[in-house]
């Protein structure tokens, strides 16, 4: 596929870097769940201009000590220390740390709630409706060579947008496999966080005997998409 293709959207990506900057080595990363009304709040923000959330590690440290971002962030990190309640006079700023609590569980609920509603102006699943049969027949072929050049064809199937993101999160999902010794999440855990994510049926088929039935081969196709990245893509 030619590499004139469409960006990753920026939520992903934002969530993606500050994961990998400060969640890596937290256990049960991407299985473990953030506030919901966090998480939500996190989204809108998101959905009003993804440009202007900035996440930032609570490590952070602002050269310039009479910026408003700086007066920001050091209250952020002097509120993660304490139990008191928030001063009157900061009362009306908002902490970029504070768009997630300082809880990078709340950062992948946000990823993941984003990648279930879809992408891109339809909001189809990353793995597209359209895929979804190719994706669940690939995984069941035995054959190790058929099955991963079956994988490479479906894959170069893909919508651009659905081809880059798809890229993009496994690519990620490996890099924190690759901590799981400490977090927890191996390939194969990770994929049966993603499976029913990525890969979903149409609505049209959809069913609960459906949704059960294919669930193994969902988190097979998963888990061979991240761990044969380099390959597929």
């Amino acid at each position: 596929m030619s590499e004139n293709l469409p960006e990753v959207p920026i939520l992903i990506q934002k969530c993606v870097e500050l994961v990998e900057k400060i969640g890596l080595r937290t256990e049960g990363i991407y299985r473990l769940s953030g506030n919901s009304a966090t998480i939500q709040s996190l989204r809108k923000k998101f959905e009003v201009d993804p440009f202007k959330v900035d996440l930032i590690s609570p490590n952070h440290k602002d050269d310039s000590k009479d910026s408003i971002d700086g007066i920001r962030r050091r209250y952020s990190h002097a509120k993660s220390k304490s139990t008191t309640s928030i001063p009157l006079e900061f009362s009306s700023i908002e902490s970029p740390n504070n768009l997630y609590d300082n809880d990078i569980h709340v950062v992948t609920g946000c990823l993941k709630s984003y990648l279930r509603d879809g992408i891109g102006e339809d909001h189809i699943p990353v793995c597209t409706f359209d895929l979804y049969k190719e994706f669940i027949h690939a995984s069941e072929i035995k054959d190790y060579r058929e099955r991963m050049i079956k994988f490479q064809d479906v894959v170069h199937m893909l919508p651009g947008l659905n081809f880059v993101t798809l890229r993009f999160i496994c690519q990620h999902l490996y890099r924190v496999s690759l901590y799981s010794t400490i977090n927890k999440m191996t390939v194969k855990n990770l994929a049966i966080v993603f499976g029913p994510t990525l890969l979903k049926p149409s609505p049209v088929i959809e069913s609960a005997h459906r949704l059960i039935k294919d669930m193994k081969r969902q988190c097979e196709a998963v888990e061979i998409l991240i761990e044969n990245h380099e390959f597929l893509f």
